[in-house]
């Protein structure tokens, strides 16, 4: 559905700069729709990568939340992870997991750069993105100590390191 949106939004601004811009000289219309849609398109990807930050960033947010959830359910953090990755198995952490991997277009967690490590008392996890997802790879990490932004896991103090 967003791809449908981005797409529509994309050719309602390419029309819409086709028509408003037509520049004069010597007397006799120029057409510069090239550039003028160069730039357009420049700035929609622009705005679709801070749409996808935001995305991604609110998601780790909302895990913070969700981890303290299943510690109140269980007194623990360590069914937060399951094998590296988070247990998408709980129906609390299920659509953080399926937000996070449509963010960054990918079909499972692995693919996803999704990393999770837990115990009872800690847990920490992150995600990485690639081109063309966005233009600059980021990695971002929450952990159980209230850390939230860019960074990786630590698998051995199960927190995150920042960059």
């Amino acid at each position: 559905m967003n791809k449908i949106i981005s797409g529509t939004l994309i050719v309602i601004a390419l029309l819409l700069a086709g028509l408003i811009y037509v520049q004069y000289q010597n007397g006799q219309k120029v057409k510069d729709i090239n550039i003028l849609s160069k730039q357009v398109l420049e700035q929609m990807a622009t705005a679709r990568q801070k749409g996808t930050e935001a995305g991604i960033k609110a998601q780790m947010y909302s895990l913070r939340v969700e981890a303290e959830m299943v510690f109140d359910k269980y007194s623990a953090y360590s069914p937060v992870c399951k094998n590296g990755f988070l247990n998408d198995g709980l129906p609390n952490i299920e659509p953080s997991v399926s937000n996070l991997l449509k963010f960054v277009d990918a079909t499972d967690q692995s693919i996803g750069g999704i990393e999770c490590v837990s115990s009872t008392r800690f847990y920490a996890i992150s995600i990485k993105t690639n081109p063309p997802i966005v233009f600059e790879p980021f990695t971002l990490c929450i952990d159980s100590t209230g850390y939230a932004g860019k960074g990786k896991v630590d698998k051995d103090t199960l927190s995150c390191i920042s960059k």
